[in-house]
């Protein structure tokens, strides 16, 4: 049987990861707003948004998450990343 400190230990690393993969994120979204910048696109790109919310909500469902649950995080994660494409 499992002991709670060993359930917690596995959740620490879980969310290392999420942290670390969050950082990675943040990179590639860092170069997409230059690329952006170079080219004259605007930051805000709605069919991309609309398309990910989807997505979200299937990868959800897939892994029996609720998908309100998911699209919460992942629309701070996006205004994040719009912010960051700013600079």
């Amino acid at each position: 049987m499992q002991t709670i400190r060993h359930l917690r230990l596995q959740i620490d690393k879980i969310d290392k990861n999420i942290i670390k993969n969050l950082a990675k994120r943040d990179k590639i979204v860092i170069s997409i707003g230059k690329l952006k910048n170079k080219s004259s696109k605007k930051i805000l790109d709605t069919d991309r948004e609309h398309y990910l919310m989807h997505l979200y909500e299937k990868l959800s469902e897939d892994f029996s998450l609720k998908p309100s649950y998911v699209k919460r995080l992942f629309k701070i994660i996006i205004t994040h990343s719009r912010k960051l494409q700013r600079y």
